[in-house]
């Protein structure tokens, strides 16, 4: 059949299938599959015998004969750098020996190694390591896609290198943690404590220009979050000064000065997700500063007021309601006049069940990780009963929602409840008071008249009366 006849019996209307091509091409993969192993050497050491090659440059350095390292040897020689109880990087001598050594004798893999090493391992304030930049910058040309980060962001230099990283990741178009991995900080490098030197120093940059900005820019706080955090985990944890700059940055620029409600809603949420709430685990605030966790602790009461406020009148019934304007009113003006210095809710069933179903709301992010108190079962009837428990001055109070009076206690009195337990009984919460007070006609001047004789706190009749 000839060529003619072949094409007569296409259909009417065919048209060639062209196929499409692949958007990047296979050599372009294999290139960008190369160029990631190039920035993120593999630390495994398979066969070698660490502690041995150790020993064998610690010899070599006090014979001066480097020789009997050899060429493989060289290839994992910067492993051993930090292993041990005395590190070799901490001997001035051995490392300027080491690196004359490692330019004399080894190839580029071990160069390359090098690098991994002193961004896994950075500390700016051991001579050792300014000592290793200084030598990989003089090998830049060697240090393939290094050497070109080097030559933008001064990689290599102890001093400048983590400040024009964070420079650079702050002000990139994406977000912080795409940039770093587009320029070699993926796998094991994601971590890199020079990748944290530099963000503590963006924690402090960010914290600074937040506390003396007239209109502070508030987009770097969802930038540093967005670098801080992986998988809900803080990346930098073994980093030192990391988690005080972040939280630092976060809380001390409003020690002075009032977020937008949006702002401290977004950091109330995201340090307690992180840290957790520091009035149920104190240790995980260990190391941060007691200013910060002084702003993060009044955000908690007025959380817990909100919570206490908002909870309760979603669960009592329709013809309790009339009474939350009054409550609302009375204890948020002693928050905002900065005399509720602590606050707690404890909740019966239906309250503890709208608490959760609030939590995953969207619009209160904060919530999910606020914790609150339980009555222990069988303590009361009404499952919609409620306790906000508030530390004002010397005082404990703990005020129910409905159907139960207002009680006040010396903080130093032995029936005084504590705050931030998990269960109370409904005994803990009224008995041994020094003042009771229903919440029935103008309730408020009493209490007011026994909380200023006993603590001093004034509040003018318009504040805290609606």
């Amino acid at each position: 059949m000839s060529l003619r006849d072949t094409v007569r019996e296409f259909s009417t209307g065919w048209k060639p299938r062209f196929h499409s091509l692949p958007p990047v091409s296979r050599t372009e993969q294999k290139k960008a599959e190369i160029e990631a192993r190039l920035l993120d050497v593999s630390a495994r050491t398979s066969g070698v015998d660490l502690e041995e090659l150790r020993n064998r440059l610690i010899t070599a350095n006090a014979k001066g004969n480097w020789g009997i390292v050899g060429t493989r040897d060289w290839r994992f020689a910067s492993e051993c750098l930090s292993m041990g109880q005395d590190p070799l990087v901490r001997d001035e001598r051995f490392v300027k020996a080491y690196l004359a050594a490692l330019h004399h004798y080894a190839s580029l893999p071990p160069l390359r190694r090098l690098i991994r090493y002193y961004l896994m391992n950075f500390d700016p304030s051991m001579p050792a390591f300014r000592r290793i930049g200084t030598f990989l910058a003089e090998r830049a040309a060697d240090c393939g896609p290094w050497g070109e980060q080097n030559a933008k962001l001064w990689v290599f230099d102890a001093d400048e290198g983590p400040r024009r990283l964070a420079e650079a990741a702050m002000a990139a178009r994406e977000d912080p943690r795409t940039f770093l991995e587009s320029i070699g900080f993926t796998g094991s490098l994601a971590t890199a404590r020079f990748a944290g030197v530099a963000f503590v120093s963006a924690c402090n940059k960010v914290g600074k220009s937040l506390e003396t900005l007239p209109q502070p820019d508030t987009e770097d706080l969802h930038r540093l979050a967005n670098w801080a955090v992986v998988n809900g985990t803080f990346v930098y944890g073994g980093v030192p000064q990391a988690k005080s700059a972040l939280a630092a940055s976060m809380l001390l620029p409003w020690s002075r000065r009032t977020p937008s409600d949006d702002v401290r809603e977004f950091v109330l949420g995201f340090v307690l997700r992180l840290f957790k709430d520091p009035r149920l685990s104190p240790a995980t605030w260990i190391g941060i500063a007691d200013d910060a966790r002084s702003v993060m602790l009044r955000w908690l009461t007025k959380a817990s007021l909100e919570q206490f406020l908002g909870v309760v009148d979603e669960v009592v019934a329709p013809e309790r309601k009339h009474m939350w304007d009054a409550r609302r009113k009375f204890w948020r003006a002693y928050y905002d006049r900065e005399h509720m210095r602590e606050a707690w809710v404890v909740f019966g069933r239906r309250g503890i069940e709208y608490a959760r179903r609030l939590a995953d709301r969207k619009e209160h992010p904060d919530a999910k990780d606020l914790g609150f108190g339980s009555f222990a079962p069988g303590s009361v009837q009404d499952q919609t009963q409620a306790v906000l428990i508030m530390r004002i001055g010397s005082l404990i109070v703990a005020d129910w929602s409905h159907n139960g009076y207002c009680h006040i206690w010396h903080e130093d009195d032995e029936h005084a409840p504590s705050l931030y337990r998990q269960t109370y009984a409904k005994a803990e919460l009224t008995m041994g008071s020094v003042f009771e007070k229903k919440h029935m006609g103008k309730w408020q001047n009493d209490v007011y008249d026994f909380i200023h004789r006993e603590t001093g706190v004034r509040l003018s009749y318009g504040e805290y009366m609606t």
